[in-house]
């Protein structure tokens, strides 16, 4: 028609005028949908609506991306998140031979899925159902907290352990407050009992 074109270069649909210098393009015309993709009996496969917005197995996308179906990622690719000043990323890797896992990655690796559940923070080798290794510019590898923000349990990056207390004296490995004083029990290593309740 008048308002298609095909030559030796280009295929423009919509427009005379190549988009983007783009070697096919189509441009939507009043409220119908610029583009889309069908299967042999008429289902719509992928859709591209006149405000931008993308459609894969869904004709009303509510986001710039919709996907009603599963998604595959290869091995090594990434899913990757762009804040403008930070960035991370989700990406499925052999971490070991045979074993397939997802990384969760912002600067550098912070936690791992293995592919029989393990999780490892700071570590894509998991040994055990949770591994959490500390870094080096982190003070304590492991914190569990109150909803204030209370110290509850410890572990300190000497291997010292601490509960219902944020001191621990530095040469004893288990520190527990029984009475909300910072010495309700205290057992000090390769030495008797020192406090008791």
């Amino acid at each position: 028609t008048s308002s298609d074109l095909i030559d030796t270069s280009n295929i423009s649909i919509g427009t005379s005028t190549p988009i983007n210098n783009s070697k096919f393009s189509v441009q939507g015309s009043g409220l119908l949908n610029p583009f889309s993709v069908a299967s042999l009996s008429g289902s719509t496969l992928f859709t591209v609506l006149a405000d931008g917005k993308v459609g894969i197995g869904t004709t009303t996308p509510a986001n710039e991306l919709s996907v009603n179906g599963s998604i595959s990622v290869i091995k090594d690719s990434s899913i990757d998140f762009d804040g403008g000043s930070s960035f991370a990323s989700i990406y499925a890797t052999e971490l070991t031979p045979g074993n397939v896992g997802l990384v969760f990655s912002t600067s550098n690796d912070a936690m791992s899925i293995d592919s029989i559940g393990r999780i490892g923070i700071g570590t894509t080798t998991p040994e055990a159902n949770l591994v959490v290794v500390g870094t080096p510019n982190a003070s304590n590898p492991f914190i569990v907290a109150s909803s204030t923000g209370d110290s509850l349990f410890t572990v300190l990056s000497n291997g010292n352990i601490r509960v219902g207390t944020s001191t621990t004296p530095i040469d004893n490995k288990f520190v527990l407050n029984l009475d909300g004083k910072d010495d309700g029990l205290v057992i000090r290593q390769f030495s008797p009992l020192k406090q008791a309740f």
